[in-house]
């Protein structure tokens, strides 16, 4: 009888901290899909998916020098012009990466920062772009 409400005792805690826990979400980023072609300005996009509030706080840009030195990446002038935008669409949102200048060599490689309420991330993205 002992063990058995050791083991309810247990089962009770855990079912407590579970429903205590509430909605606990995280911000996750999709693959980048590349929509351009070589000699064109570069369009990418990632989706996104969050809550409602971690996908309106969601800031993203081009990493600092000091981060593309700790992950060994150069940045490159391509890299430096690239701009960043957080498309908010219900069901669909995603981060927007442009070029204004077409891009004349087919690997780009940068270092993507995003961060929001709950959190920051540091990405690093090799982008093949087709002829």
């Amino acid at each position: 009888m002992q063990i058995f409400k050791h083991h309810l005792q247990r089962l009770l805690i855990a079912g407590i901290a579970l429903l205590a826990t509430g909605n606990c979400y995280a911000l996750s980023f999709g693959e980048l899909e590349v929509q351009t072609r070589l000699n064109q300005p570069l369009v990418a996009v990632i989706p996104v998916d969050g809550t409602v509030e971690e996908l309106n706080a969601l800031i993203v840009g081009l990493a600092s020098l000091e981060d593309f030195d700790r992950l060994n990446i150069i940045r490159t002038r391509i890299a430096t012009e690239l701009e960043f935008e957080v498309v908010l669409t219900p069901g669909l949102s995603h981060i927007r990466i442009t070029s204004q200048q077409s891009l004349r060599e087919p690997i780009v490689e940068f270092v993507m920062t995003a961060s929001w309420g709950q959190g920051r991330i540091i990405r690093d993205f090799s982008i093949f772009v087709s002829p």
